[in-house]
């Protein structure tokens, strides 16, 4: 017996995602523009990594909460108190962010670590005995993740990132150890939340085109500009929502036991953190393309404009290889020609020029990949 309130849950197919989630997560993606604009600001290859570091800091954060209202969604008040605590702790964390790497990091790692806290004893409260039963395989872990991630904040601003980087490997760690546990993962709620961070880290996208833009003048050549780059983010979207999205979720409705868990661990938890690392990174690149659309981008804006469309295309690679065990080929050779334009043509043609090449490889790759499955599904009704 326990004296811990304990939520009712929620039977599977009832369980949608709430006004109160997606305003949690509205708040959570200043945390994403933050992170880019901490970039931006430090555009060099130390700047990219620190970015990319606190990327996975704030999604892992981020995730805790996924996991934990897919067992009860948001009815209960406590729920909805403990939710509204951490959107105020996201706030503080984002307004402390760029000062991360500085002697005052303490105050995103307070921040953060309190965000954590909170996630943590929520979960805890929402949970049935069979829920508690499995977050006790990955709390020690979690926590100890967590304090390192604090201690870090202490710490001098020289070492702090290999002591985040421990803290996030403990956090791996924290995941493994849970793997033989049965998580109830409710499939549509689980893939709505995925699905919808990704819309809302996009929007990001359009932010940063907006906020290239400042004053400038309108012209034909910024229209030209502005319409490729929006093909891009429109083909980002289509490569997850199209198909892919669907596939994953009713992959996970198929999936019963601890491989639901699993399933969910890697095809959402695990490959849609470089979807998120690589659109945040993709919006700082973006910037200088719209910015100066006519001159040859700088190579580290080079490899972030290539390196972010790559790493969303690794992320859909991750995640169609831990439902079918296979490779999608399209994806793996448009992320090869990118990579390869990129390295070859970058310091010899306009960033416009680049961004269009892209542009024109990845909507041919999504091309190909839609006739493919179109050929499948019909070879499959016959």
């Amino acid at each position: 017996m326990t004296d811990t309130p304990e939520v009712e849950l929620v039977d599977e197919d009832e369980l949608s995602v709430s006004p109160l989630e997606l305003f949690f997560d509205l708040v959570f993606v200043f945390a994403i523009a933050q992170i880019a604009a901490f970039v931006r600001h430090d555009l060099t290859w130390s700047g990219v990594g620190k970015g990319v570091l606190l990327v996975v800091l704030v999604y892992w954060a981020w995730s805790l909460y996924t996991w934990g209202l897919n067992a009860t969604g948001t009815s209960h008040v406590y729920v909805r108190l403990a939710l509204l605590s951490a959107m105020g702790t996201i706030l503080l964390m984002a307004v402390a962010l760029p000062s991360a790497f500085t002697e005052d990091g303490w105050h995103f790692a307070a921040a953060l670590v309190a965000f954590r806290l909170i996630g943590t004893g929520m979960y805890y409260l929402a949970a049935g005995e069979e829920q508690r039963a499995a977050f006790s395989s990955f709390f020690p872990l979690a926590t100890l993740g967590a304090a390192v991630t604090l201690v870090g904040g202490f710490m001098d601003p020289s070492v702090r990132p290999w002591v985040w980087l421990g803290a996030i490997a403990v956090d791996v760690l924290a995941t493994r150890a849970a793997e033989r546990a049965d998580w109830h993962v409710r499939p549509a709620h689980f893939a709505e939340r995925y699905g919808l961070l990704v819309i809302i880290v996009l929007g990001e996208l359009i932010v940063a085109i907006g906020v290239g833009l400042g004053d400038f003048e309108i012209t034909t050549s910024l229209g030209v500009t502005l319409s490729i780059a929006f093909v891009v983010v429109a083909a980002l979207w289509w490569s997850y929502f199209d198909r892919a999205s669907g596939f994953l979720e009713e992959t996970l409705r198929t999936r019963t036991g601890i491989e639901r868990g699993r399933f969910a661990r890697d095809a959402y938890t695990g490959a849609h953190l470089p979807l998120v690392i690589g659109i945040a990174m993709f919006a700082v690149a973006l910037e200088e393309v719209v910015v100066h659309p006519d001159e040859h981008i700088e190579a580290i804006a080079a490899v972030l404009l290539a390196g972010g469309i790559t790493l969303v295309i690794v992320s859909f690679l991750l995640a169609g290889y831990s439902a079918t065990r296979q490779i999608p080929v399209e994806r793996l050779t448009g992320a090869a020609v990118i990579i390869a334009i990129t390295a070859i043509a970058w310091g010899s043609i306009s960033s416009r020029t680049l961004l269009a090449l892209h542009a024109v490889v990845l909507v041919t790759t999504l091309i190909v990949e839609y006739r493919r499955w179109s050929h499948d599904w019909q070879r499959r009704a016959a």
